[in-house]
């Protein structure tokens, strides 16, 4: 297998991995020109860099944005050597500045070109064969008018890399093409001449030679973006009737266009509105040992030139002052250029050549001025009126000011001349528009350092400004905090932390069950006797004398020194559950932190909290609260049980009852017995859910009730001792380690001896 077979093998395996993750964008009808240039890194490796042009304007109707991926290929020779899918990155995407090609004219609105660059590296062996790169991609812009069929019809772009073995006279072994400064993307005026420079530099400092020439197809509809790029010679695009690679914009004068070979520099005069695809060749020359100039290869400029309507530019008049007397100053925004005025009065020195001149008139009026002049290439007239009267005056005062919710209402009263019955007055506050007319009253003015001015314009069009500095005071904000801790009882003292304010109201409690408003002060910062512990709103109102106001309202906590209180509980696991949890229950008062420590088991916080311990037994819990306002904090230490696991249980119940005090069978209890080793359970780890006892004589009167495996019957009715002799027993109870309800019914005798 030759090193073609192998490159073609590697280059479709590349594509097929590249397939798999990316995808083209869909037909493009946006394209507006492109090139390409490698630079030489070293080792025979080649850095490539593809430049694609699209619209990014209206006229791209389509919307088409650049692809994901181009592909290429480099063919030696004629035979393909390599292809792949160069991946844009979308930092490589930028825009345009564009060239009017005359210094007159503006650009239309919405003109818009984007730049886009895909980079790749290639290994490209020494050759005696010339290596050509190659990009093919459909479709140009549909309103291109100097091609047949614009939008079934591609573009090829090529650089040409030279044979190093074929000349032993000439080392080209270190070789960059030429590249292109700038696009000379061409929006050109119609009927006026243009001049594009369209220069390119070489980093070897080989001789450039610039021509105009033919452009290929590339891609199509059915094929947008070739895969690979086929590769030379390439076919020739279909030109229009009348035009051709020579005569791009026609062939009939004055649209014929030429190009300077030295420095690619496109002139021409266009007479139709459209776009004109033109190709730009610059090719590369290096003399040889023997000094004959040796071609090393060409790269190709595919662009689009537009012809459109243009705008003539007019230089920034700087109007002069109405009404500002006779002494009239007059400027332009240039910097130089031929300038020539005429002040439109009859006799004297009427006219000047400088750029800014000061006429002075001989009398009041109107008088149409007349300017001429040349920018560089670029020359117009232009005419427009001055209004030459006295000067017109618009003063005022500033009366008091009054609050509002976010500013205040300046008063303000117009001194200055009448305005006449057609003029205009209009207020502004830093130059916002606040009011009108003569008499607005007032106007808002925000706290701070603000400008108040005011426009007149009289009746013959005179205008004038004045303006006038203010500053507005400050608006209160309320604002305060309690001087000590809260830990210190009912006397609380208040730090005032207000603002811009001289005035202060006080509300301590606005929870006030009869009236909805507690006790007042109006001292700065004052200590209030709370009636007791606990958390209010208080309320302070500061404002500035009797103008604005501004509230805020805190909770306030009184608490004596140590306020903690210590209330707690545990909930216990049933014997039988399979449970080795337990549930502690914090439920004192004025804990900010809980913490429970279970020694070498482990520890949790929080008012409530379940633990595992994981097996049965009595542990040791400790419990410390702590109050963080006042630093205070409370410990206590108690015992939690985890009974153990009872496989199997059984009732144990009593049928004698000898209440005489002597400490057997004094109380009839219900228990329960271990099956498996007969000991009787006390009375606290039977884990009975449920249980309630009830006792009969034997008239059937109920003699004796209670809950509680705990309480049982001691033999007393009515807190008498019960006559002897046999009474009956009813129990219903549920136990953990019984699956049934329990329903028990015998005979108790009561024996006194």
């Amino acid at each position: 297998m030759n090193r073609q077979d192998t490159s073609v093998r590697k280059s479709i395996f590349l594509c097929a991995l590249l397939f798999t993750c990316c995808h083209f964008h869909a037909l493009a009808t946006h394209l507006v020109g492109g090139e390409m240039y490698y630079d030489y890194v070293g080792d025979n490796q080649y850095e490539i860099h593809l430049i694609i042009y699209r619209d990014c304007g209206p006229t791209n109707t389509n919307g088409t944005d650049f692809d994901i991926q181009a592909n290429i290929a480099v063919y030696e020779g004629f035979d393909l050597y390599f292809s792949g899918a160069v991946l844009l990155d979308n930092n490589a995407v930028t825009s345009i500045d564009l060239q009017s090609g005359n210094p007159c004219a503006e650009l239309p609105p919405g003109v818009c070109v984007e730049r886009a660059v895909y980079t790749t590296v290639i290994d490209l062996p020494p050759s005696e064969e010339p290596y050509t790169i190659v990009y093919q991609r459909c479709c140009r812009n549909p309103q291109v008018i100097n091609l047949l069929d614009p939008m079934n019809t591609g573009f090829t772009i090529f650089a040409e890399i030279p044979p190093i073995l074929a000349n032993e006279n000439l080392d080209v072994t270190i070789n960059s093409s030429p590249r292109f400064d700038f696009l000379p993307q061409a929006y050109v005026c119609v009927g006026q001449p243009f001049s594009l420079p369209n220069p390119a530099e070489d980093l070897d400092g080989d001789s450039l030679f610039y021509t105009i020439g033919d452009v290929f197809i590339g891609g199509s509809f059915s094929a947008p973006s070739p895969n690979p790029p086929l590769g030379p010679p390439f076919d020739n695009v279909t030109w229009a009737n009348g035009y051709g690679p020579m005569t791009p914009l026609g062939d009939e004068e004055p649209d014929w266009i030429t190009i300077d070979p030295s420095n690619g520099t496109v002139t021409g005069t266009p007479t139709t509105i459209g776009k004109y695809v033109l190709g730009v060749y610059v090719n590369e020359f290096r003399q040889d040992e023997n000094g004959n100039w040796v071609n090393l290869g060409k790269m190709l400029r595919d662009f689009t030139i537009d012809v459109v309507p243009c705008e003539l530019v007019i230089p920034d008049i700087e109007w002069p002052d109405p009404c500002s007397g006779l002494d009239v100053q007059f400027d332009v925004d240039a910097d130089e250029g031929d300038f020539f005025w005429e002040f439109g009065e009859a006799g004297g020195a009427d006219t000047s050549s400088s750029i800014a001149p000061l006429h002075i008139y001989s009398e009041e009026g109107n008088y149409t001025v007349s300017l001429i002049y040349d920018l560089g290439g670029c020359g117009d007239s232009v005419q427009f009126s001055v209004l030459v009267a006295p000067p017109v005056e618009s003063t005022f005062e500033l009366g008091a000011y009054a609050c509002l919710s976010d500013g205040w209402s300046q008063t303000v009263q117009y001194t200055g001349d009448p305005m006449g019955t057609s003029g205009s007055l209009t207020w502004f506050v830093d130059g916002e528009e606040a009011a009108s007319g003569s008499s607005p009253g007032s106007v808002y003015v925000p706290p701070g350092s603000h400008e108040i001015s005011t426009e007149l314009v009289n009746d013959i069009g005179c205008s004038v400004s004045e303006s006038t500095a203010v500053t507005m005071p400050a608006l209160p904000i309320a604002a305060f905090s309690m001087a000590e801790p809260p830990c210190n009882g009912l006397d609380i003292a208040f730090d005032n932390l207000s603002s811009d304010a001289d005035g202060y109201q006080w509300v301590f409690d606005l929870g006030d069950p009869t009236t909805g408003i507690g006790p007042e002060s109006t001292s700065a910062s004052p200590t209030w006797s709370y009636g007791g512990f606990g958390s209010f709103d208080a309320q302070l109102i500061a404002q500035p004398g009797e103008a604005c106001a501004d509230t805020t309202v805190e909770t306030v906590t009184v608490l004596p020194e140590d306020p903690l209180i210590m209330a707690f509980g545990a909930i216990e696991p049933l014997a039988c559950s399979l449970e080795t949890t337990v549930e502690f229950l914090f439920n004192g008062e004025y804990a900010d932190q809980v913490t429970w420590d279970f020694g070498s088991a482990g520890s949790a916080s929080g008012d409530t909290t379940v633990f595992d311990f994981g097996e049965s037994g009595l542990y040791a819990v400790t419990l410390t609260i702590e109050n963080d306002e006042c630093g205070t904090s409370q410990s206590a230490d108690f015992e939690v049980y985890v009974p153990e696991l009872i496989a199997d249980v059984e009732l144990v119940i009593p049928n004698v009852l000898t209440p005489n005090a002597d400490g057997k069978n004094d109380r009839f209890r219900v228990g329960t017995r271990r099956v498996d080793d007969g000991s009787v359970l006390p009375a606290n780890t039977s884990s009975f859910t449920q249980f309630k006892l009830q006792v009969f004589d034997r008239w059937g009167v109920l003699v004796h009730e209670s809950e509680g495996v705990g309480a049982g019957w001691d033999g007393r009715i009515g807190g008498n001792v019960a006559s002897p002799g046999t009474y009956y027993y009813i129990l219903n109870a549920d136990h953990s380690c019984l699956d049934a309800d329990i329903t028990e019914v015998g005979e108790l005798t009561l024996i006194l001896d």
